[in-house]
């Protein structure tokens, strides 16, 4: 791995860290659609930076459970919980015609999203 890939795989895990530390304060606010949305970015920008450090570029995807799959070693998050994290990413940013996302994601959704960063050490 070159310089400059060892530059970008460490801000992409800087980055994770960042918006992990914000997925726990949106859940202290209660703001539980903002950490669906937030824990996937941090999942993300984790599993990315991993894989630049084994010396694979990532694709431009958001599927977690298929980032995972390519990691040397999986991240310890379940199947079920990256699934959930990734479908739920788009409804938690914009919605749909029968789901408002600050009346729909609770608290267990918001707890089930920091035990998934938990499981990372973000």
């Amino acid at each position: 791995m070159n310089e400059k890939s060892i530059r970008r795989s460490d801000y992409l895990l800087r980055e994770a860290t960042k918006i992990a530390r914000e997925a726990r304060e949106s859940r202290r606010i209660g703001e539980h659609e903002r950490v669906v949305r937030k824990t996937q970015e941090a999942i993300e920008l984790w599993m990315k930076g991993r894989l630049m450090q084994q010396g694979v570029q990532p694709a431009k995807i958001h599927d977690l459970n298929e980032l995972d799959r390519k990691l040397a070693s999986s991240s310890g998050i379940s199947e079920e919980d990256l699934l959930f994290i990734s479908v739920q990413r788009i409804p938690s940013f914009y919605g749909a015609d029968d789901l408002i996302p600050d009346e729909t994601y609770s608290d267990a959704d918001s707890q089930r999203c920091i035990a998934a960063l938990e499981k990372i050490g973000i």
